[in-house]
């Protein structure tokens, strides 16, 4: 985890309840994956 910040092919990083209670390694989104987000309304 602690090599995370200097790696540039990772997005997003899912902490869930397992990763947490059951010590599991945390879900890596790497950056080239496509990932489907949705915009906000310009207020």
């Amino acid at each position: 985890m602690y090599d995370l910040p200097g790696r540039t092919d990772i997005a997003r990083v899912i902490v869930d309840a397992d990763a947490v209670t059951e010590k599991t390694m945390p879900t890596l989104i790497p950056r080239s994956a496509k990932v489907a987000r949705q915009r906000r309304a310009a207020s």
